[in-house]
């Protein structure tokens, strides 16, 4: 059965059988769970890495709050965040559907050929997206099922307990919710 031809759910398990029967499995199944075990990768670069040379941003806090954790970074860095323009946090390839896709295609196909249409400014290239986003732009809200949050809740319960444990033990005392 392919990924795409099954559920959510038949998917998580399929992949969590395979793990299960062979731990060097590397397919489209184990990797989507395989990618969420960070316990097991920052373990290692801890093991090569001093404390100092790893910095774990969570992704929570950057959507929540990116001029602190860019003025974290930088600082971490040793690097004057006033060096960094505003312009970075201005998001760039936001998600969503998109109620027609010909538009879409054409404001794409605009983009590429920005030089020869001479729409060569930034100024205006940001406001012609902003505009084709509010014209042509659905809310996107993906929903999954409680059974499946506490399927996976269940599957990386081991990993995520390891993973705060090993955080703990190097200094970090603030968590994001899942990991609480």
């Amino acid at each position: 059965m392919a990924p795409a031809e099954t559920s959510f759910l038949d998917f998580i398990s399929e992949g969590e059988k395979r793990i299960r029967e062979n731990e060097n499995s590397w397919d489209n199944y184990t990797r989507s769970l395989q990618e969420g075990f960070y316990f097991e990768s920052l373990q290692d670069w801890f093991n090569i890495f001093t404390n100092e040379n790893i910095k774990i941003v969570f992704f929570e806090n950057l959507k929540n709050n990116p001029r602190n954790v860019l003025h974290e970074i930088c600082e971490w860095l040793n690097i004057d965040s006033a060096l960094i323009p505003d312009s970075v946090l201005v998001p760039e390839n936001t998600r969503g559907n998109y109620r027609f896709r010909w538009f879409r295609n054409l404001f794409l196909w605009a983009r590429k050929n920005q030089k020869k249409l001479f729409l060569t400014s930034k100024p205006l290239n940001r406001f012609l997206k902003k505009v084709e986003q509010r014209l042509n732009k659905t809310s996107r809200k993906e929903s999954m099922s409680d059974d499946d949050k506490k399927y996976l809740q269940n599957i990386f319960k081991t990993h995520n307990e390891s993973l705060k444990k090993l955080l703990i033990e190097k200094g970090y005392s603030e968590f994001p919710d899942w990991l609480k």
